[in-house]
């Protein structure tokens, strides 16, 4: 396969349609950013652990979700992997050279377990993708992009660079998801936004088939154009998503509160409890002992008073060890 350095040629055309998604995704993006100023790290970090479950998924078919986080140690550790990369490539986004960046994205994500250096084999399972020789001159001309890129307004290069990067496919593994780990952090770079927290992979998941043949598309047809408007779309309905979770989270909130004072069962220990909920609403009677200091006891009774209003419930089904569940919380993140 031949492939071209951006920016594309022919010169992208833009039609109407393109403009009002440019348009109505920077109204969107500026709402997030106005949320996120009033939203505890908690809440963000479960869109963060949501998105990143959902990048795990496109490409390796997990069927995780956010509840799975909570039970399943093996989506936690491996999500937390590609949580820390973002928030390790967040760190040095403005100190460092594009190469250092992707490949310490990739270093968190494999942890040892393989090489970060680019590919130096030839793809056993694609004939399209450019030879291994030419991968370090073509990640040197997108390097030089990424620094450069002036040439499109930033969501249309957001576009550009995820979609070479996975043309390259640099890597021997997670090609797909560090290409969307730079999209997310093209939006923090170009400051659309503070937090990482943009919805594209649940979005991309629902539109997996399309997603992988609009790739397949550019690197056989070289349609840019095609791929662009498709991704401009993705990035509107992400924008879209990530602002009705925040919303939705301060709802589910306020509701819990009301919830508790229609109750009556306003007291330190259960605001303490239902607080600590919010960032992990699947949670243990163990994790409740070790994180808030309270005893055992004292957290059963509570706990059974939460139940009983259905302000929480109990999903193991389990009368030792038993799992809680703040619905309300994880139902603004479905």
């Amino acid at each position: 396969m031949i492939l071209n350095s951006l920016p594309p040629e022919p010169k992208l055309k833009l039609d109407s349609e393109s403009l009002t998604f440019i348009s109505e995704t920077e109204k969107l993006l500026s709402q997030i950013e106005l949320l996120i100023n009033f939203t505890s790290v908690g809440f963000y970090n479960l869109i963060k652990i949501n998105e990143a479950i959902n990048s795990y998924s496109l490409d390796y078919n997990t069927g995780w979700n956010l509840e799975s986080y909570f039970f399943n140690s093996d989506t936690e550790t491996q999500t937390n992997k590609l949580i820390r990369s973002v928030e390790v490539a967040q760190k040095i986004l403005k100190d460092v050279k594009p190469s250092r960046l992707i490949k310490t994205i990739h270093r968190e994500l494999i942890e040892g377990k393989a090489s970060d250096e680019f590919r130096t084999e030839e793809p056993t399972f694609s004939f399209s993708l450019p030879a291994a020789g030419e991968v370090s001159g073509l990640m040197n001309a997108l390097e030089q992009y990424l620094i450069n890129d002036v040439s499109y307004h930033p969501l249309v290069n957001a576009a550009l660079v995820h979609a070479q990067f996975e043309m390259i496919h640099p890597f021997n593994s997670h090609n797909g998801i560090v290409g969307r780990t730079l999209m997310q952090l093209h939006f923090v770079w170009k400051k659309k936004l503070s937090v990482p927290v943009l919805q594209i992979s649940k979005i991309l998941r629902g539109k997996k088939i399309e997603y992988f043949d609009r790739l397949d598309d550019l690197a056989r047809n070289n349609n840019w154009n095609g791929w662009v408007k498709f991704m401009l779309h993705v990035f509107y309905e992400a924008a879209f998503l990530t602002l009705q979770h925040l919303t939705k989270l301060h709802s589910a909130a306020e509701l819990n509160k009301k919830l508790l004072m229609e109750k009556n069962l306003v007291t330190t220990a259960s605001i303490k409890l239902i607080d600590l909920m919010k960032r992990k609403p699947v949670i243990t009677i163990q994790q409740l002992t070790s994180e808030l200091d309270y005893s055992k006891q004292t957290l059963s009774v509570i706990i059974s008073k939460l139940l009983e209003e259905q302000i929480i419930e109990e999903v193991s089904g389990k009368q030792r060890y038993r799992v809680f569940k703040n619905k309300n919380i994880l139902n603004a993140i479905v």
